[in-house]
């Protein structure tokens, strides 16, 4: 809660449609004239044990989980892509990218280094990894990104992005594969189907000790789960305002 760093801005998943590129971003800019609306092939969104986002575009079906392992800064983006088209595709997971701390934002030239299994900017590092293909690009930026329920709080609601590469993934016609991405502050060694069984668990752990048995009891017990911390300035726990 006192320190506060922001590394990934977004993920964004692009599909081949016909030699053109069909991004499932979604993101408004000010203005308005050039908002990106990848929600409009969302197909469904479930929050059962996962925030799970599912989209569907000329025959490539692709479901996104997002997953945070308890108690400690690990991100794992969970995705199974099923090619249902009649032709190969080539599917990119490309990462927006700001590596500064709470309320400033990139700016252009900001210079950036990616390794094997680890990312550094402004003296910030971040580890990764991933099932997919690394694919270096030409550094591209997002300006004037808005943020409405920023503008609302009369917080800064203007920001900023970069990317320097992807992560792709080949499919043949009928192929079905899964597909995963993690950034974490440490060394990353668990694998995704741990990582999720393991929270699975915490979680169910978690209902059987709160000894409640309605649906919406339980959805409460999680939820407040989520704003329970750890404070280093203190040595214990805290719970985040929100």
């Amino acid at each position: 809660p006192n320190h506060w760093v922001q590394f990934i801005s977004n993920m964004e998943e692009i599909i081949p449609v016909q030699e053109k590129e069909c991004s499932l971003l979604s993101q408004e800019f000010v203005g308005y004239t050039k908002n990106a609306e990848g929600f409009r092939h969302q197909d469904s969104f479930e929050m059962s044990d996962f925030p799970t986002y599912r989209y569907r575009v000329f025959g490539v079906e692709l479901e996104k989980r997002i997953v945070m392992k308890h108690e400690e800064n690990l991100l794992l983006l969970s995705y199974n892509i099923v090619n249902r088209s009649e032709n190969p595709v080539r599917i990119r997971l490309k990462p927006w990218l700001r590596f500064t701390k709470k309320g400033d934002m990139p700016l252009q030239g900001q210079t950036f280094e990616l390794r094997r299994d680890c990312m550094s900017s402004k003296g910030y590092t971040l580890q990764y990894k991933t099932d997919g293909r690394i694919q270096v690009d030409e550094a591209s930026w997002q300006k004037d990104l808005y943020f409405e329920d920023d503008a609302k709080d009369e917080r800064d609601s203007v920001g900023s992005a970069f990317s320097t590469h992807s992560y792709v993934y080949d499919l043949m016609p009928g192929e079905v594969r899964d597909a995963y991405v993690m950034y974490g502050l440490k060394d990353i060694n668990e694998s995704p189907s741990e990582i999720m069984e393991n929270e699975t668990a915490r979680k169910k752990e978690l209902l059987k000790r709160a000894d409640v048995n309605s649906g919406l009891a339980k959805k409460l017990v999680l939820a407040a789960d989520a704003f329970v911390v750890d404070r280093d300035s203190t040595g214990g726990k805290t719970i985040l305002a929100g």
